[in-house]
């Protein structure tokens, strides 16, 4: 867009361009959005400090901020963390913007590493929880070897090796609980056999042989 307004004048001289580069440059709605922008600037926890402190820079320039203002206000832009360990190295006034920095980028490279292991602990401990939990539900309970296994009761009353009465069958009736002698639904046997007579041994009588 410069360009073309430039073209469309030929006869523009050395200072009208330097008049229009100031217009574009020195824009102060420039400034102020900057000053906008470094009021809301904000590190955000265990990012790269180099990437953050050269936004800084940029927009320090851009509102024209004073270089003695650089290290309180950088400090203002830190999270949590590493602002509190900073907080020592802001009011030493023997430290310059440029060695403020140099400390803080050691602080935040610590302060990350610490925070990835940390992450790292948690995330194993949560996949041995999980494998723990999946292992139980799909592994059967286990009996000790050293427990015996239970046998079923046997019945009372029943002496062992035998049958227990309510297993028994009637060979008369065909029920069980009882056996033949002692079948309720067996008839009495009424009838009476006839004995034969038996013949006799002979033996000598002493009155027929007196006779003879």
């Amino acid at each position: 867009m410069l360009f073309r307004s430039l073209e469309a004048d030929h006869r523009s001289s050395s200072s009208e361009l330097i008049e229009l580069l100031g217009k574009r440059f020195n824009d102060p709605h420039r400034r102020f959005k900057a000053k906008d922008q470094l009021a809301k600037l904000a590190m955000k926890p265990f990012s790269d400090f180099s990437t953050h402190v050269s936004e800084f820079t940029r927009l320090a320039n851009l509102s024209r901020l004073a270089r003695e203002q650089w290290k309180e206000d950088l400090h203002n832009t830190l999270y949590s963390k590493l602002k509190s360990a900073m907080i020592l190295y802001r009011s030493n006034a023997h430290i310059n913007f440029e060695e403020y920095c140099n400390i803080a980028q050691e602080m935040a490279y610590g302060l990350k590493q610490e925070y990835e292991e940390s992450r790292e602990r948690r995330e194993m401990k949560q996949r041995q929880r999980t494998q723990t939990r999946n292992d139980s539900v799909t592994k059967p309970p286990q009996t000790s070897a050293s427990s015996p296994t239970p046998q079923p009761a046997k019945p009372q009353g029943a002496p062992e090796g035998r049958k227990p009465r309510s297993e028994i069958t009637c060979f008369a009736c065909g029920k069980k609980g009882h056996i033949q002698p002692n079948c309720p639904e067996r008839k009495p046997n009424t009838s009476v056999k006839a004995v034969e007579p038996t013949e006799l041994p002979a033996h000598n009588d002493p009155d027929s042989a007196s006779e003879n």
